[in-house]
């Protein structure tokens, strides 16, 4: 797994285009997942796959909108 905590905090635009493709085709060379935490919006199109927090909860991302699963109610969950 590659993990990169704010690999562009520090570049210029150009540099950090660079950065984020490199990060990307070493991925998807060598088949394995990334992990890429920023602040930089435009990182959104260099990766497959984005969750965005808001406040420390999930604010958007797969899954996010879906219904919640329905849970059977258990005599015990009912206070039974």
């Amino acid at each position: 797994m590659l993990l990169a905590d704010e690999p562009t905090g520090n570049l210029d635009s150009a540099r950090s285009r660079e950065i984020l493709g490199l990060l990307r085709d070493i991925c998807h060379e060598r088949s394995i997942p990334g992990l890429l935490v920023t602040h930089d919006l435009d990182a959104i199109k260099f990766v497959d796959r984005s969750v965005h927090l808001r406040d420390g909860a999930i604010a958007d991302g797969p899954g996010v909108n879906a219904p919640a699963p329905q849970r059977k109610a258990t005599s015990q969950a009912r206070g039974q």
